[in-house]
């Protein structure tokens, strides 16, 4: 019974500890813990010697734009405008930076590749990075261990000389043998004479190659000649060895970098040409229609034209070529009959010479009969 009343005494003593508790609850921190420091009064700093007030800065030029009418919304920027960029350093700093214009998407639309290119103002200076880009020097495709003469064999000849030798070559050779060693001498790789320009140097030598009816030797020589290094001569030289292989296509890398500001006829028709076959079909078909409409080609050359660039992507149309009033033959007129599977009338080919026959004989898509 005692050990009743003792418990019970207990549990009353610690409900009545814990009630206490509750009504005034005490803090565990130590004292003045949850209480902040008294700050300190701030001394008086020392009063400095009056200096001269700095003069004003002068304030920028603002920009001068247009006012707009009332009604109206904000001015935008044009081409000729001046669009003022804040520094994050300094926001009241302003530096003035030119706008660019540039085309809308309906404009781009209707740009050629070239017109593009120019648009952008990304006009490539050769078909090979600047890692892959080949020196001028030693130009040529057979090496001495091929059997080609010695690279300096002509370095220190006068450049005069040679120029007027290999242009006064008309390409005709009494001896087979002959012919054959001079076809190996100008597709060797040489050395420019010291006083003629290398890229000159290559074009004489593919020029009188296509004279000797060696189309595809020409070809493969300014072929070892990056685009990006051309010049004019080595560009018609380039012209002729591929109209010499009834190769169009093949001239595009040249039309891209060098020949897109020429305005002779094959140039002009091998500029849409070109466009056609890199997919811009419908604008070069345009061009050519122009060009046939306005008169300022001749028909025939435009009519081949239009037939070889109509084979390209969505632009095919069949085109009839009328030899109508045509009197003569030339290489740009033949390469694109055979190039698109035709045959030249037999009255134009009388008194031609051999020169055709050279270019027949190594076109693949004459057919062996013709060949």
């Amino acid at each position: 019974m005692k050990r009743l009343h003792l418990a019970l005494g207990t549990a009353l003593a610690l409900t009545s500890v814990w009630a206490v508790a509750q009504d005034a609850p005490e803090s565990l921190l130590p004292p003045g813990f949850d209480r902040p420091a008294a700050k300190a009064a701030p001394k008086a700093a020392p009063k400095a010697a009056a200096k001269p007030a700095p003069a004003p800065a002068p304030a920028p030029a603002a920009v001068s734009s247009p006012a707009a009418s009332p009604g109206e919304g904000p001015v935008q920027p044009g081409a000729s405008d001046t669009v003022t960029a804040l520094s994050e350093s300094s926001p009241s700093s302003a530096v003035a930076v030119p706008a660019r214009k540039m085309p809308s998407l309906d404009e781009l639309e209707r740009l050629s590749p070239e017109e593009l290119v120019a648009a952008l103002g990304v006009k490539p200076v050769g078909e090979l990075p600047g890692s892959r880009r080949r020196s001028l020097k030693q130009a040529g495709v057979l090496s001495e261990e091929e059997g080609g003469l010695p690279p300096a064999s002509l370095a220190k000849q006068n450049g005069g000389l040679v120029s007027a030798a290999l242009e006064g070559n008309s390409g005709r050779l009494v001896s087979r043998w002959g012919h054959i060693l001079l076809r190996r001498a100008l597709a060797s790789r040489l050395d420019a004479p010291s006083s003629m320009n290398p890229a000159d140097f290559v074009a004489l030598r593919a020029a009188l190659l296509v004279r000797m009816g060696e189309g595809d030797t020409a070809r493969a020589l300014v072929q070892d000649v990056d685009t990006g290094n051309f010049n004019k001569t080595l560009s018609d030289a380039a012209m002729d060895a591929y109209v010499a292989t009834a190769d169009y296509t093949g001239l595009c890398p040249v039309i891209s970098v060098q020949g897109t500001s020429r305005k002779e006829p094959q140039w002009v028709l091998a500029q849409s040409i070109c466009e056609a076959f890199r997919g811009n079909g419908n604008s070069a078909m345009s061009k050519l229609d122009s060009a046939l409409a306005k008169g300022s080609l001749p028909r025939i050359d435009v009519l081949l034209a239009q037939k070889y660039a109509g084979a390209a992507g969505k632009a095919r149309r069949a085109v009839k070529i009328e030899w109508d009033g045509v009197k003569d033959m030339t290489p740009w007129r033949y390469g694109l009959t055979i190039a698109v599977g035709l045959q030249p009338p037999a009255n134009l080919m009388k008194g031609t010479g051999t020169k055709y026959d050279y270019m027949t004989a190594t076109a693949p898509m004459a057919g062996l009969a013709a060949r």
